[in-house]
């Protein structure tokens, strides 16, 4: 293979607050490792991909971001290290094949093609290439009790980026050395110059941000309805107390409907079936039989995402008479119905869901069903319940033949209305 990309996506996000990877916190429906993962892919230059998370997440992003979104280029998710450092020197070590390895931000989703291709160029001329953009704002060198000591040349001063590309053996040079000797480094280009190799900037873009605190989201937020051309109903700091939220925008007010759907599935359970419940795979002698994946609780969830807006129900859309969608995952209808449901300007508020079955034992499984539910759904763990009951031997659920699920959801709807006495 000639060139790989590596993804560094291993970080905790401390400053975007909360408990989930800031990798897997979803933007507009979509995690930003996948829409990451999906420009690089877009880019024929490059031949494979390495995203390299924590350790916890590795099954994760095999099944939720890779296999979901299609990934094909992605060679190996590589368990990362302590440090950024360390994880980019994991991922060189699974990308030995490549003779050119472009490192780039997991949380930087907004990455041209044809800044990545620059970037390219500007590496196989010269052996290492940066992304920067020019400081616009004057530059202070700063103490530690934040007293001013110097001035800096603002022309001189380049705002670092990715993506970075290098040669493979430049950089695994460098990553070694740095191990050897404890050089600590923000980024790889920082290594490359500590080996006194020149390494050649490419003037970046403003759009390509990168994802640290709530404030980046929220202009990520804006940088793609910008580029989509669609209105971004992800959550951004409405709130519902009783009476719908007005909010002002030229000239029309935006009026918050709550609405409420409620879903009910069922499937037999047989032998020689995987059991798929909530996205995850759970090992038992039985699994749910359907036409999909036949996950009874995402089915039962679509259905009151689906019932909220008054749009039918699955199988109306998904119809089991046609072989598309034979086997698919449930995890991609949710998808789907949460397409649908943003062209109605609609965003699922929270979820409340139970799973009825005798056996097996769900509680282990209960928190990873929650986070793939609340990623899909783009909205905070808190956000989203599942329960458990059995039917204490009772009905076809208490003899072990089948499993039924029940979910309600409430849904927020803005619809532009006309403010009095304006014009349209």
């Amino acid at each position: 293979m000639q060139t790989c990309a590596i993804v560094p996506a291993a970080g905790m996000g401390l400053r975007m607050g909360g408990n989930m990877s800031k990798t897997f916190i979803a933007l507009d429906g979509v995690p930003i490792l996948a829409r990451t993962l999906l420009r690089l892919q877009a880019v024929k230059e490059i031949d494979a991909l390495v995203p390299v998370v924590q350790a916890d997440y590795v099954r994760h992003c095999l099944l939720h971001i890779v296999e979901a979104y299609g990934i094909q280029k992605a060679i190996r998710v590589v368990e990362g290290g302590k440090t950024r450092q360390e994880s980019v020197l994991r991922g060189l070590e699974a990308a030995d094949m490549c003779r050119m390895i472009i490192v780039h931000d997991a949380v930087r989703p907004f990455v041209t093609e044809d800044l990545i291709r620059k970037v390219l160029d500007a590496a196989a001329n010269s052996g290492a290439a940066m992304a920067a953009l020019p400081a616009v704002d004057t530059v202070k060198k700063v103490s530690e009790n934040r007293l001013v000591l110097e001035t800096l040349d603002r022309q001189q001063i380049w705002m670092a980026q990715t993506p970075q590309a290098f040669r493979w053996e430049l950089l695994m040079n460098a990553h070694k050395k740095a191990a050897r000797e404890g050089w600590m480094t923000t980024d790889d280009a920082s290594l490359v110059e500590r080996l006194g190799v020149p390494v050649q900037v490419v003037e970046g873009l403003r759009n390509n941000i990168k994802i640290t605190t709530p404030e980046d989201l929220l202009m990520a937020a804006r940088i793609l309805e910008q580029q989509s051309d669609h209105t971004y109903h992800a959550r951004s700091g409405h709130t519902y107390k009783g009476e719908p939220s007005i909010h002002q925008a030229s000239g029309r007010t935006h009026a918050a409907t709550l609405r409420v759907g409620f879903g009910y599935d069922v499937h037999r359970l047989e032998r020689e079936s995987q059991l798929w419940l909530g996205g995850v795979c759970i090992p038992y002698e039985k699994g749910l039989q359907g036409h999909s994946d036949a996950d009874v609780l995402l089915h039962a969830l679509c259905d009151a995402i689906l019932g909220s807006m008054a749009l039918g129900d699955l199988g109306t859309h998904f119809p089991d008479t046609d072989q598309q969608y034979g086997n698919i995952r449930s995890t991609e209808l949710l998808r789907r119905v949460c397409r649908l449901l943003r062209e109605k300007g609609a965003q699922v508020e929270n979820v409340d869901a139970t799973v009825v079955a005798q056996a097996p034992r769900l509680a282990p499984y209960i928190t990873s069903m929650v986070e793939i539910i609340a990623s899909i759904l783009g909205i905070e763990k808190e956000r989203v319940s599942v329960k458990a009951k059995t039917t204490e031997g009772l009905g076809f659920a208490g003899r072990g033949e089948g499993m039924e699920a029940y979910s309600i959801v409430l849904v927020g709807q803005e619809a532009p209305h006309e403010v009095p006495g304006e014009e349209s």
